[in-house]
């Protein structure tokens, strides 16, 4: 962390007169930079459920609260910068409504990595309340990339109910999420949150801005889940709380997401530059496209396989409004708005099946994925260093190592309608359905494997997934020697293919051993000669690691 300040209304001191000035600083914090942040700090927040004067542990951590990670104006492509504001109750004068701000700014080159969104709720991350506690806020001292803080309650268990309807009885009731979730309620429109992901995710991997309209209380999960699903070199800022009047200034930074209340949506302006995405409604088409922005940024579109991910906002340096250090007040991005027309998705056609924007392929990619083996998918898909003593290995050291593969997870991102995105589907739940299911380096109980883009095959259907993979595995996979360790899997979808897959791969070579003679098969890929007994019952069992093929579950943490 380069450094950070704190901005609230403040006593006065020694120091500074009192009134909305910056409180502290740590770490190198030059004085332009805060001169260019100060008007994306709000000085208001709405909170629909008033705070006491006197508030107990657990008012105080259900308080609604605004996150945000937003590139940084004067240097939009590498640095970013971390807003949390919280409600702080009654200032020095003993007006209410005050709002503690703590502002970190990030090291170069961190804007493309999701490190701030571990710090949202982190008790490590001020939220003082009450005068005196907000004139003696200290500022936490965080290591490179924010390292050090005090973990989130924002867990994989608490993402995963959230997902699931939390907190409905069926996904674990209001016990599910923690205390500072408490305020969320059930999903009440058409699309599921699971549905509402995949759009989100399909929309942002499309390079277009969206503005999720959704209770705030949900901002900081909404925002968690997608940087768990989102590849991690992708650029993706946002903010968890905005209202309809700082909307477009927000947008203009270059953020990818930002939480609207749903009473604001009928005040959006007509040309928005953003895709409106309401969760009480519809969803828009997965290849809509926000209309153009008044005074668009410049965008700079990268390469694959290049850091920054499809389309990025390069915002303009910000008119830095000097604020000084005494009373004078920011202009208010949470202030009131004036009613205006709802903005109107506009809806792009997809080019030969894949969205334009959505991922650029170079044409070695486009030949891994017709014609590298099994073996070599394997290497590439969990990061292996390539033995040149092993000759399964020939191949892929031969045609693909360090010649610019793009990460096997924009594969998945293909339009499954097209040859390119179902082969690589057939490819990724073929290794799947033989226990190749590689565990997150940061979270060893759960998969990297991106289970969401895999499960995504429409128009196409699992069943013929199923069919093409058994086909393809049944002919150059490996020997089905033990049943599969699946329990990584955490998608329903995904682990119900990959059991199919591997039961009716082995009927069908019990059922080709005794009518015929085992197929031939390439040298790489030999034929087994044995099978597992699909008779048996077929409960995943730990598989200890061992050097080989797929058919051990010998993964390395990623």
């Amino acid at each position: 962390m380069s450094g950070s300040f704190s901005y609230a209304s403040f006593s006065a001191s020694d120091e500074r007169p009192g009134g909305w000035s910056v409180g502290r600083t740590a770490g190198d914090v030059e004085d332009m930079w805060i001169a260019d942040l100060v008007p994306l700090i709000p000085t208001q927040l709405a909170d629909p459920v008033p705070l006491s004067n006197f508030p107990d542990k657990d008012d105080l951590a259900r308080r609604v609260r605004r996150f945000a990670w937003l590139p940084a104006p004067w240097d939009p492509v590498d640095t970013g910068v971390f807003f949390a504001s919280s409600p702080a109750g009654q200032d020095a004068s003993g007006r209410p409504g005050n709002v503690f701000t703590w502002v970190a700014v990030s090291d170069t080159g961190r804007l493309p990595h999701h490190d701030a969104v571990s710090l949202m709720l982190s008790p490590s991350v001020p939220a003082p309340f009450g005068k005196r506690k907000v004139d003696t806020a200290e500022l936490p001292e965080l290591g490179p990339g924010f390292s050090g803080p005090v973990p989130s309650p924002l867990t994989p268990d608490v993402t995963a109910a959230f997902l699931a309807g939390a907190p409905a009885e069926s996904a674990g009731g209001t016990a599910s999420l923690p205390v500072e979730c408490s305020r969320i309620t059930e999903p009440s429109g058409p699309a599921s949150r699971t549905e509402i992901l995949r759009r989100l995710l399909e929309l942002l991997m499309n390079g277009q801005p969206v503005v999720l309209a959704t209770d705030p209380a949900e901002g900081p999960l909404w925002v968690t889940v997608l940087a768990e699903k989102l590849p991690a070199d992708l650029p993706f800022t946002w903010s968890t709380y905005e209202r309809a009047t700082g909307l477009s200034e927000v947008l203009e930074t270059g953020a990818s997401l930002v939480v609207l209340p749903p009473k604001d949506l009928d005040r959006l302006p007509a040309d928005l530059p953003a895709v409106v995405v309401d969760t009480a409604a519809q969803l828009p088409p997965a290849d809509a496209v926000a209309p153009p922005a008044p005074a668009a940024p410049q965008r700079a579109r990268h390469s694959a396989g290049a850091k920054g991910w499809g389309v990025s906002f390069i915002a303009p340096a910000s008119s830095a409004q000097t604020v000084a250090s005494g009373s004078a007040s920011p202009s208010n991005p949470f202030g009131s708005a004036t009613p205006d027309t709802a903005a109107t998705p506009v809806v792009r056609a997809a080019q030969n099946g894949v969205h334009p924007g959505l991922i650029l392929l170079n044409p070695l990619d486009e030949e891994f994925i017709r014609t590298a083996g099994l073996t070599s998918w394997g290497i590439w898909v969990d990061c292996l260093q390539p033995d040149p003593h092993v000759e399964s290995n020939a191949d892929f050291l031969n045609r693909w190592y360090r010649k610019g593969l793009t990460a096997y997870e924009y594969y998945l991102l293909l339009d499954p309608s097209t040859e390119l995105g179902w082969t690589a589907r057939i490819r990724i739940l073929a290794l799947t359905s033989y226990g190749y299911v590689p565990p997150s380096k940061d979270t060893p109980d759960r998969t990297s494997l991106n289970e969401w883009a895999l499960a995504f095959v429409d128009p196409r259907t699992e069943e013929e997934l199923i069919d093409d993979t058994v086909d393809y595995s049944y002919e150059h996979g490996y020997a089905d020697k033990q049943p599969p360790d699946f329990r990584l899997l955490r998608n329903p979808s995904v682990r119900d293919m990959a059991e199919e897959v591997f039961r009716r791969r082995v009927e069908r070579r019990q059922q080709g051993q005794q009518t015929s003679p085992a197929p031939q098969h390439a040298r790489h890929n030999p034929q087994p000669s044995h099978v597992y007994d699909t008779r048996q019952p077929r409960q995943p069992r730990h598989i200890q690691p061992g050097p080989g093929h797929p058919g051990n579950s010998g993964w390395s943490h990623r």
